[in-house]
């Protein structure tokens, strides 16, 4: 399954939202696939929050406009 995640990352010196499409079997196997990932960037950036969680059925998806 396809899970798109609205998230916030702290980098250690600022917050930024993000969104990620992530395959998972789970919406709790997704964010934490989704938490390893963004925590090997570095020691100090991690996942700070999750806004939502959502099955991915869409054909297209753009950060900035939207999916279809």
């Amino acid at each position: 399954m396809l899970f798109k995640i609205d998230f916030e990352v702290d980098n250690g010196a600022s917050y930024q939202k993000d969104i990620a499409l992530v395959n998972a079997e789970s919406s709790d196997a997704a964010k934490e696939k989704l938490r390893r990932f963004i925590n090997r960037i570095d020691s100090e950036t991690c996942v700070y929050k999750i806004y939502s969680i959502n099955l991915f059925n869409g054909d297209i998806f753009t950060g900035r406009h939207g999916t279809n």
